[in-house]
């Protein structure tokens, strides 16, 4: 059915075959079809989605650059879409925008069409191919497109934050000013006596207080699974930050906490490469006023001294801790759990039982949940939908491809292609 779907031909019927092939599967309920089919289902539409939204920007390119969006009078073409699909005005601007964007991506388009990349990842290259960044973006699309299919979401971004930086380090660091100039907070208060807050902070404002409310809120969670209580998370995160606030108020002298800095270093033409111990991808200039108030570490990669040490001890601490989490960035359960290294435990892939040391090797990083859980630990992992994607190893583990590693590969890879950049 989704080949029927995706094979059609060129003509004024293909839209009409569309409209029956869909209403062949909406006459199907969800809720008649076994476990199976429907997890492919949720999958597969999510790849189907990509295709459409490929064809569709190729024939919004097209009808944009013939003008044909003017017949009518109308202004501009997201005028003419809206008008006509019944869109809002800000969703056609994006539809226009986005196709104009992919027609200068060739290689993106192509990806999306094939349904190996998502919207998303077609918004983060495209803003990669602007600011003065075209001639670099022509030249390593490829390259990032490939980044993108392979790596997951985040690993992605940040591969391509660093080729911006590499690709166009004054333009990063204008970037990172008019970040930074945006931050703001506002608040208002509601006639029932509610606060209303909003926030816009920057990356290292941002980690700052992400984490402590975090912090906050996993000691309520524990609160009330020892008390029996019932609040939802965000609840309790609302509670976190009247707690943060009431803290505040009543410690005095209290030491500031300190950002982690990590300077990510690898051989040969690999530059230094620095972030937030988050993985937030920092410019020199948004460094430069840390350093006396932030603790940096550096890591090395494929190198003589890369950091890699056994114990007889029980448990992984101090810089071989920071070494895994710095390698596998987050929680490795085959499910693809997104849960960041900081937030999670460091497991021994061969049990200290079963003769397992703990070294560098013999560790991975799982969430609480993943670790602790044996019943969301054995899952058996599920069947892929084929794509290029690096598949997970099947003990989560892998010590020679991870994110850290594929990231620097790409930024080598990138400057090999531009030395003088």
């Amino acid at each position: 059915m989704f080949d029927t779907m995706c094979g059609m031909g060129i003509g004024r019927s293909h839209t009409a075959e569309l409209h029956r092939v869909l209403d062949e599967m909406l006459a199907v309920a969800p809720a008649d079809l076994d476990d199976d089919t429907l997890h492919d289902d949720v999958i597969e539409l999510q790849a189907v989605t990509a295709r459409l939204t490929a064809l569709k920007a190729s024939r919004v390119a097209e009808w944009s650059r013939r003008a044909l969006w003017n017949t009518d009078g109308s202004t501009c073409a997201s005028s003419r879409l809206a008008s006509e699909a019944g869109l809002a005005p800000s969703a056609a601007r994006d539809e226009v925008r986005r196709a104009n964007a992919l027609a200068e991506m060739p290689a993106a388009a192509a990806a999306l069409a094939a349904g190996d990349i998502s919207v998303a990842h077609v918004e983060l290259l495209a803003r990669a191919n602007s600011a003065g960044r075209e001639g670099d973006f022509s030249r390593d699309e490829d390259l990032l497109v490939e980044g993108c299919v392979t790596m997951a979401f985040d690993d992605a971004h940040q591969g391509v934050d660093y080729w911006m930086l590499s690709a166009d380090e004054s333009g990063a660091e204008a970037h990172a000013a008019r970040r930074h100039a945006r931050r703001g907070l506002s608040w208002r208060r509601e006639r029932d006596g509610a606060l209303v807050l909003r926030a816009v902070l920057d990356p290292v404002a941002a980690v700052a207080v992400d984490e402590e409310l975090h912090r906050l809120e996993h000691q309520l969670y524990l609160v009330d699974q020892t008390n029996d209580q019932s609040r939802t998370r965000r609840q309790r995160s609302a509670d976190a930050l009247v707690e943060l606030a009431t803290r505040s108020a009543s410690t005095t002298n209290s030491r500031r906490p300190r950002p982690l800095i990590s300077v990510l270093v690898g051989e040969t033409m690999f530059a230094h490469t620095c972030e937030l111990a988050a993985g937030t991808v920092l410019t020199p200039g948004e460094i430069v006023p840390l350093l006396a108030d932030a603790d940096i570490e550096r890591i090395i990669f494929e190198a003589p001294d890369r950091i890699i040490s056994a114990s007889q001890r029980r448990t992984f601490t101090g810089a071989l801790r920071r070494a895994i989490e710095i390698r596998d960035r987050r929680c490795t359960h085959h499910s693809g759990c997104r849960t960041v290294a900081s937030r999670c435990d460091i497991d021994h892939i061969v049990a200290v039982p079963d003769g397992g040391i703990t070294s560098y090797d013999n560790g991975r990083v799982l969430c609480s949940t993943h670790n602790r859980r044996p019943d969301k630990r054995n899952a058996p992992p599920r069947r892929r939908r084929r794509r290029r994607r690096r598949s997970a190893p099947t003990d989560g583990h892998d010590t020679t491809a991870g994110p850290a590693e594929q990231i620097a590969l790409a930024r080598q890879r990138a400057r090999a292609l531009n030395p003088s950049n």
